[in-house]
């Protein structure tokens, strides 16, 4: 399992573990690109293992679209195996959307 996280340096957190678990911690940086600039350039540089996987995605209302469309069209992973829900909204809107698949 791969993980992306965008946090402040004194968020990062160590799981223990059994799970194959490879973190990847986005700092932020001040000033700095959003959130979902940060995780979308992340992806740009990875390269997923071999074979099927599921792709979770969960944040903001915008960059969680953003990134649901580049997973999808950009990087050709099957929308069945794409699941993005959003939390909250930059300008305070209602919280959450619900997952789309």
């Amino acid at each position: 399992m791969t993980v992306a996280v965008v946090a402040n340096e004194s968020e990062k957190q160590t799981f223990v573990t059994k799970a194959s678990w490879q973190p990847t911690w986005i700092v932020r940086g001040e000033p700095g690109p959003g959130d979902g600039a940060l995780l979308r350039k992340a992806l740009a540089a990875f390269t997923p293992p071999a074979g099927d996987g599921f792709v979770w995605i969960a944040g903001e209302a915008e960059w969680v679209r953003d990134l649901r469309t580049c997973v999808i069209e950009e990087r050709q992973h099957p929308a069945e195996w794409v699941k993005a829900a959003s939390y909250w909204h930059r300008d305070g809107g209602p919280g959450h959307e619900g997952p789309r698949h």
